[in-house]
């Protein structure tokens, strides 16, 4: 299921394009992020942070995301799992 184009970034990864959107959950706990390969949206990756005020979601965490998430088996437009969880204990904020 693809995301919504309004609100999204657009990043290149390893020559890879890539949009992703992120988001302060409605129970305000925590920040979390959607990523989906611009060429085939139909798997995507999703995490998440425990909410602090001074925490941006950037395109250097996005990037470590990407990177987790390949090397634990994510191809884009071919895995089969829809949603790839990645282990935010892992990403260097």
């Amino acid at each position: 299921m693809a995301i919504p184009r309004k609100g999204t970034r657009k990043i290149s990864i390893d020559g890879k394009a890539y949009r992703w959107f992120a988001q302060v959950d409605s129970d305000y706990f925590t920040k979390s992020f959607i990523i989906e390969s611009i060429d085939d949206d139909r798997y995507c990756v999703t995490g998440g942070f425990e909410y602090q005020h001074d925490l941006v979601i950037s395109p250097c965490i996005i990037e470590q995301a990407v990177q987790q998430a390949i090397e634990g088996g994510w191809e884009p437009g071919v895995s089969q799992v829809k949603k790839f969880i990645i282990d935010i204990t892992k990403i260097a904020i």
